[in-house]
């Protein structure tokens, strides 16, 4: 198949767990695979947002770092509470987040599609877009099963697609007041191409000996 106009996609991603880049790579992989006539800028929130990160001014560390660190000690019991600390923080933030957003689009040209793979920052996203390059459309990409509302992954106020992996985010987004035509859910999330890949195996001979009890 051969396609005759290339298409700039914007897609922001995050360094917080794995999911977030998992999924670009999988993208990436899907379109090379595919040839898609895609041209991919990627930003990391993370990066784009490191100005008024609060943890780093409190704590000397970001907030991707302090969520990291979280994970790699099994503190899974204190994500509630970093989940609320993150969103009063993005929330109390927010106008200058849409600054920075601004900024940052008057920087870029021509963008056919914005995808999000992050959560808490898509109502920033959507709206300095909007205010710098209206019409643009965006799609936001749940590596979630699930949404933790409000302000989290779907935001109903914007007018992004947003792709549900799942019943329960399908759910989620409806009960959000998300119109349909804004939702599209999908069989599970994305998965790199190499997970469809057959496995082969030279080692037929290779089978336990019960005799030996090995």
């Amino acid at each position: 198949m051969s396609y005759e106009k290339t298409f700039s996609l914007h897609i922001f991603t995050l360094n917080a767990g794995g999911g977030h880049y998992a999924t670009l790579k999988a993208l990436n992989a899907i379109a090379e695979q595919q040839k898609r006539p895609w041209h991919i800028t990627v930003t990391d929130i993370g990066q784009l947002t490191d100005l008024l990160d609060p943890y780093k001014k409190l704590f000397g560390v970001n907030a991707n770092e302090m969520y990291n660190d979280m994970l790699s000690m099994d503190w899974t019991w204190f994500h509630p509470v970093s989940m609320f600390l993150d969103k009063f923080f993005i929330n109390l933030l927010y106008s200058k987040a849409v600054e920075l957003g601004e900024k940052h689009w008057s920087q870029q040209t021509s963008i056919d599609l914005v995808i999000s793979l992050v959560p808490l920052h898509n109502r920033a996203i959507w709206e300095s877009l909007q205010r710098v390059q209206p019409g643009t459309p965006m799609v936001t990409i749940l590596t979630d099963f699930a949404d933790c509302p409000p302000h989290f992954w779907i935001e109903p106020k914007t007018k992004s697609y947003f792709i549900c992996g799942t019943e329960r985010a399908t759910h989620q987004a409806r009960a959000l007041g998300v119109l349909k035509e804004y939702i599209v859910q999908t069989s599970g999330l994305i998965v790199h191409p190499r997970f469809y890949q057959p496995i082969s195996s030279d080692r037929p001979n290779e089978r336990p000996n019960l005799a030996n009890g090995q």
